[in-house]
């Protein structure tokens, strides 16, 4: 029996056809499937809140390492510039404006801003501002109020259990409050992200400063902070904000702040 020509053509186009879709129905290595996830090549998931797209941008939010290996913090990742992106709660800019008296009841700390003296400096979280006052509860199930440690200079350390340059300064600040007990009240509040149990980690040690944990981030926001940490903000005893940065400190550096803070 004869077969034409035009149905072997026939039949090689539909052989073509099926091997095509059999192709493009197999997953492609590296495609996102959920956010957080990639895929492997045999389409399995390989890895969850530390995903990246096709130029390499920093995309899920998590613990994650710079170029050189370094722990950066938590909720900020990388691009492929090394540049930080702050992922996760929303920035201070976007939560309650503590300079506008904006307080909430849903955490446990609040802010107000209170009548100061006449000529006094404009509230606000920068140098030279007044730092509204706040409440906040601490550790030990006492409340800390700003207002009442008015005469002399505050220290706020915004810290975190999951962050070592934190953990490495806290003894400076600790030292600070022993030697200058009598001009100086530190207040190591913890970040609102909490991976360990606060409580259980303070009980290693003898701190003789006051702690608290900023579970909703009113204070955090108060003082423009974010997951960037440590972060160290200086009021001298008029309630004026005379140092506000983050980065790690050492005990000379702190001393040098509180007699700044005092002149």
């Amino acid at each position: 029996m004869k077969i034409r020509k035009s149905t072997l053509a026939w039949c090689a186009a539909l052989a073509v056809l099926a091997a095509a879709l059999v192709v493009f129905n197999q997953p492609s290595s590296g495609r996102r499937t959920a956010v957080g996830a990639v895929t492997d090549p045999a389409g399995n998931g390989t890895a969850a809140d530390a995903a990246t797209d096709s130029v390499e941008n920093g995309t899920a939010a998590g613990a994650v390492t710079d170029s050189a290996g370094n722990g950066t913090a938590a909720g900020a990742v990388t691009d492929s510039a090394g540049k930080r992106t702050v992922t996760g709660r929303p920035a201070a800019e976007t939560k309650a404006d503590a300079s506008n008296n904006v307080a909430s009841d849903e955490s446990n700390a609040s802010a107000e801003a209170l009548p100061g003296d006449a000529g006094s400096a404009p509230y606000g979280s920068q140098v030279g501002e007044q730092l509204p006052d706040f409440s906040i509860t601490q550790t030990d199930g006492t409340d800390f109020r700003l207002q009442d440690f008015r005469g002399k200079v505050t220290v706020i350390n915004l810290w975190a259990t999951w962050c070592t340059p934190c953990v490495n300064e806290l003894p400076y600040f600790d030292r600070l409050q022993r030697e200058y007990a009598d001009t100086v009240k530190v207040l190591a509040i913890h970040s609102d992200l909490i991976t360990d149990d606060v409580d259980e980690y303070l009980a290693g040690f003898d701190y003789g400063m006051s702690f608290a944990v900023d579970e909703r981030g009113g204070v955090i926001a108060l003082v423009k902070g974010s997951t960037m940490l440590p972060q160290t903000i200086v009021l001298n005893p008029r309630g004026e904000v005379t140092y506000n940065q983050v980065g790690s400190v050492t005990y000379e550096v702190l001393e040098e702040l509180v007699q700044k803070a005092l002149n």
